[in-house]
């Protein structure tokens, strides 16, 4: 399979060509792999300052909502994975707001 060059993209839109350029070629599959990327720093960054594994899930799971409602709005992620994202975040909190009072 061969992919199409870059200079058939049209980059005067700026970097949201670009972006979509990566989103083709990769079979949209660059954005899904950025979130991926932003929970699990979120969710490490977070659990080595509070050391709260459930906190930790809460917080990267809804900071990862936010930053995908941009790429959503951009139209570089499927509302498919936008909506999984939110079930996501709505699972990792669950603990959170069920759980006894914790220290």
């Amino acid at each position: 399979m061969s992919y199409e060059y870059i200079t058939g993209t049209n980059l005067t839109k700026g970097m949201f060509g670009l972006f979509q350029y990566l989103n083709e070629i990769t079979n949209s599959m660059f954005f899904n792999m950025v979130i991926l990327t932003l929970f699990m720093i979120f969710l490490i960054g977070y659990y080595n300052v509070k050391k709260d594994w459930i906190g930790a899930f809460a917080v990267s799971g809804w900071a990862t909502v936010v930053i995908s409602l941009f790429f959503r709005l951009g139209g570089l992620i499927s509302i498919e994975i936008f909506v999984v994202i939110i079930v996501v975040a709505i699972a990792c909190s669950i603990p959170l707001l069920t759980g006894k009072d914790r220290d």
